[in-house]
């Protein structure tokens, strides 16, 4: 018997007393700690551009709440105005160097149009399969459109008119009142019980929420619905959902204002959510957290 194989012989000699010794729970918590410890941590980056819904606000206070805590790393691009008559409405500063960095983009924009260089970097990034997170209009993110002043593309800018059904995969066709006859109310989508994205939340009845309902249609076959919205007359629209195109995860909600930020259940399937991008919490092969 060589060094190495007598080596060996009393590793393994040491593991069996170490099992003897220490009660079998506590042996995977020590594990769990270690390899977590040992685990690179995932940067997410927050791409925000919208004054209505209040994200400039409530997405670093729910990174400061929920991801800082776990150790995630957080970078966060502004628009440079949320003023329409201002060009730097368009200008997002420091968004190439945070790219190159990131792990899971954050998507929170509402019609707004990057200088040409950064739009090629944003469609890059989603051709390369990398994963993606939408909140609300997102689904409208770098859409152009006529009606408004600041709603069209300056030069050397550039829009995406159809990021909605190309890669979030619905038609964003605008939303319901937001009056009292349309109220929004939130269910779990049917067989969507056990999904990860609602890990720590309960769904004993529907949740009322303040924000209007979008109309998400024409919804793509492979899109995994986990929450449903719907107003009092019973007309109801996919909420939330992710999906998977080969190692590319998506993920988009059409909540995402202030008062739903404020939720607790919100909040941790937006915690999911990006885990879940980021192959953190769900089974299977965890897409490699690759630098650009």
């Amino acid at each position: 018997m060589d060094f190495s194989e007598r080596l060996f012989g009393l590793g393994a000699v040491l593991w069996q007393s170490i099992i003897m010794v220490f009660p079998r729970p506590l042996l995977i918590f020590l594990l769990g700690v270690n390899l977590s410890l040992g685990a690179e941590k995932p940067e997410f980056l927050f791409l925000v551009g919208e004054y209505e819904y209040g994200t400039r606000e409530s997405l670093p206070e729910f990174a400061e709440k929920n991801l800082k805590p776990k150790g995630y790393k957080t970078k966060f691009v502004f628009a440079e105005s949320d003023d329409r008559a201002d060009a730097g409405c368009h200008e997002f500063p420091g968004l190439k160097k945070a790219l190159d960095g990131a792990d899971v983009l954050v998507i929170s924009t509402r019609r707004r149009f990057p200088p040409k260089e950064e739009m090629a970097m944003i469609r890059e990034w989603i051709a390369d399969g990398k994963p993606v997170v939408g909140i609300r209009t997102a689904s409208h993110a770098f859409a152009a459109r006529e009606k408004g002043k600041g709603y069209t593309t300056p030069e050397g800018h550039e829009s995406w008119q159809n990021i909605d059904t190309e890669f979030f995969g619905a038609k964003y066709e605008g939303h319901f009142p937001g009056s009292t006859d349309a109220e929004t109310f939130v269910r779990v989508s049917e067989g969507s019980e056990n999904h990860v994205l609602l890990k720590g939340t309960k769904w004993k009845k529907p949740k009322k929420v303040k924000t209007s309902l979008y109309k998400n249609r024409e919804l793509v076959a492979d899109a995994d619905v986990v929450l449903e919205g719907f107003v009092a007359s019973g007309e109801s629209e996919p909420l939330a959902w992710t999906r998977e195109r080969d190692e590319q995860r998506i993920f988009y909600t059409s909540l995402g204002g202030v008062d739903d930020f404020n939720e607790e259940w919100f909040q941790r399937v937006m915690l999911n959510a990006l885990e879940w991008a980021a192959g953190m919490n769900a089974p299977g092969k965890r897409p490699a957290l690759e630098k650009r």
